[in-house]
């Protein structure tokens, strides 16, 4: 199979006062296409800061990040954010959806930052709502949802642009042992319809949906 993300020699180090802290540490790492890859570790140990960095949200101080052929790290602010919108979904632990705006309208703004017309933009909010079975919940604000429901309006809102990687950052870390799984069956159904998944997670249970885990310590793969 073809890498999807290939890393070589990434590190991120912070300054902290007097001191400098290697937050991601000379990893190297290949995701192929169609994985899911669960990473793990304790906190402090660097899985949210190369989350970021995967996510384009954070730029590395070492190496090179190639995603689906393309140089990350050489890329401009503009470029970035081009590479966001198009190429990756995010699901975060607390939804980042606005309360104030209904169901249909969260999953839609990803497209309206696309440029997409308004026809395209509603079959595929549509169809996106309807893979996580809550199209009879279209005209709800998002606020009088439950959380697993809140969670699957993220996921939807993560595959309606049909992204290259879905970065699901402790997606379940809100929710009750049930709902958790619930929502980990719905990120498993993704990956077997071929959408490649990266999760951080914190919960070993958790953890044993992927195909493959790695751990983190001190910035390192163990």
């Amino acid at each position: 199979m073809d890498s999807l993300i290939e890393i070589k020699n990434l590190s991120k180090t912070y300054k902290v006062g007097p001191n400098l802290i290697k937050a991601v540490d000379n990893i190297s790492l290949d995701i192929e296409k169609g994985a899911f890859l669960a990473i793990t570790g304790p906190s402090g140990s660097g899985k949210s800061t190369l989350m970021h960095i995967l996510g384009c949200l954070d730029t590395p101080s070492a190496g090179s990040y190639k995603l689906d052929g393309q140089l990350i790290s050489e890329k401009s602010g503009k470029e970035l954010v081009g590479i966001r919108r198009f190429k990756i979904g995010f699901v975060f632990q607390t939804f980042n959806l606005l309360p104030k705006l209904t169901v249909f309208k969260n999953v839609e703004l990803p497209l309206i930052y696309q440029g997409l017309k308004v026809k395209e933009r509603r079959q595929r909010v549509i169809d996106a709502l309807k893979w996580v079975n809550l199209e009879n919940r279209a005209r709800h604000k998002s606020n009088e949802l439950s959380g697993g429901e809140q969670q699957r309006v993220a996921i939807a809102r993560a595959i309606v642009t049909n992204p290259k990687i879905i970065l699901a950052d402790e997606p379940t870390g809100n929710l009750d042992t049930k709902t958790g799984r619930e929502i980990m069956e719905v990120l498993v159904k993704l990956n077997q319809e071929g959408s490649t998944i990266i999760m951080v997670t914190h919960d070993p249970e958790i953890a044993k949906f992927a195909k493959k885990i790695i751990s983190l310590r001190d910035g390192q793969i163990l």
